[in-house]
C-alpha cells in the first residue's frame, strides 16, 4: 500500500500505530479514510469466513474498545481466541494482552511466549519488556531481555530500539549501559517519529500501549 495513503490515517482520527497485515489492504484503505465502522464490518466478514488475520486485528480493536455494530464483544473475543488456538502470532499477542488487562499475569506470560515462538515481533520485544519489569532482574534475565530486543529490532521491529535504550537510561542493564541509554533513547525517538508517521500500519512500529487512556481512534 502507498505510504502516502497510509499516512492519511493520522488525519482521520488514528491515535496509535496499529498493525494491519498486507492481505488486509482494503481495511488499511478504509482506516486511512477514517471509515472505522466499515473497516470493522469488513474484518468481521473476513473473520467469519475463517481469516485469522482479520480475527486477530478485530480482536485487537475490540481490546481497544472498537467493535462492529451489532456484534457482541464476546463474539469478537472468541474469534480471536480461535485464531490464537490455531497459532496465529497476532491473535496470540492479543489474547495475551487481554489476560494482562484482566489482571492475570501468568496467563499473559503464557500467551505472550507462544506469540513470540511464532516470531511475532511485538511479542518478542514484549517478552523483554515484561522481563525487565521484575524488580531486580538477574544477570540471566537481563541477558535474555537484551537478546530479545536485538532479535526483534534486527527483524524489523524498529520501536524495540527505543525500548532497549529506555531500559538502559533507567540503569536496568548497569551503569555503562545507562550512559548509552541517556544518549541513545532521545535519538531513537527522533529517528522513530517519521517512521511511525509514514507507516502507521507497519508491524515495525506496533506495540500494545500499556496503560494508555487515549482511544485508538478519536472521534
Amino acid at each position: 500500500m502507498n505510504k502516502f495513503v497510509s499516512v492519511r490515517a493520522w488525519g482521520h482520527g488514528l491515535s496509535h500505530p496499529i498493525y494491519v497485515a498486507q492481505d488486509l489492504q482494503d481495511v488499511q484503505i478504509l482506516l486511512s479514510e477514517g471509515k472505522v465502522p466499515e473497516a470493522c464490518i469488513a474484518l468481521w466478514r473476513r473473520a467469519s469466513l475463517g481469516s485469522d488475520a482479520a480475527a486477530a486485528l478485530l480482536g485487537y480493536m475490540n481490546l481497544r474498545h472498537v467493535v462492529p455494530d451489532g456484534v457482541e464483544p464476546s463474539e469478537v473475543t472468541q474469534r480471536c481466541v480461535d485464531a490464537a488456538n490455531r497459532n496465529d502470532g497476532f491473535a496470540l499477542y492479543v489474547v495475551a494482552w487481554q489476560a494482562y488487562e484482566m489482571g492475570d499475569p501468568q496467563t499473559y506470560a503464557k500467551w505472550l511466549e507462544r506469540s513470540a515462538r511464532q516470531r511475532f515481533l511485538p511479542a518478542i520485544a514484549d517478552v523483554a519488556r515484561y522481563a525487565m519489569q521484575t524488580p531486580g532482574p538477574t544477570v540471566a534475565v537481563r541477558r535474555v531481555a537484551k537478546k530479545s530486543f536485538w532479535i526483534a529490532f534486527r527483524r524489523g521491529h524498529v520501536i524495540s530500539a527505543s525500548y532497549f535504550f529506555r531500559c538502559c537510561a533507567k540503569g536496568q542493564f548497569g551503569f555503562h549501559y545507562r550512559l548509552l541509554g541517556l544518549v541513545g533513547f532521545p535519538l531513537s525517538l527522533i529517528a522513530l517519529l517519521p517512521i511511525v508517521k509514514l507507516y502507521p500500519f507497519s508491524i515495525g512500529v506496533f506495540s500494545y500501549p500499556v496503560g494508555t487512556k487515549k482511544p485508538l481512534f478519536s472521534s
